[in-house]
């Protein structure tokens, strides 16, 4: 067995290069989570476009500022959710790949969790 510790032993993330060159649109209404995962995905290796919200992100796809090969969207934000996002983001940009993510199901868990907690 290695004499490292956990906190010593270094992690190396591996991401195929042709991944590493795609350009993603990363869209959410919440400013921490959008940083957060920007963040992430920057340290990847991946060149990142913000946008906070669908009103942005529109604009965005409008201008046609830079290729976008990976849009990500969260699917619960005001004025059009992801959903609608998405299709208007195909109907421009067909040869974009599109993810759908949310938090509402992590937070739908976490108050189940906290109600059977305080049931006992």
């Amino acid at each position: 067995m290695n004499s490292q510790t956990s906190t010593e032993i270094e992690t190396t993330m591996v991401v195929p290069k042709n991944l590493v060159t795609a350009r993603v649109l990363l869209v959410d209404d919440e400013p921490p989570q959008l940083d957060l995962r920007a963040q992430v995905l920057r340290m990847c290796g991946f060149s990142v476009l913000t946008a906070c919200g669908p009103v942005e992100a529109m604009s965005i796809i409008a201008a046609r500022r830079a290729r976008i090969d990976v849009a990500i969207l969260d699917y619960h934000m005001p004025i059009m959710n992801g959903g609608v996002l998405a299709e208007r983001l195909r109907s421009c940009c067909p040869e974009v790949k599109i993810g759908l993510e949310t938090s509402v199901l992590a937070a739908l868990y976490q108050r189940m969790i906290a109600r059977l907690s305080a049931e006992r």
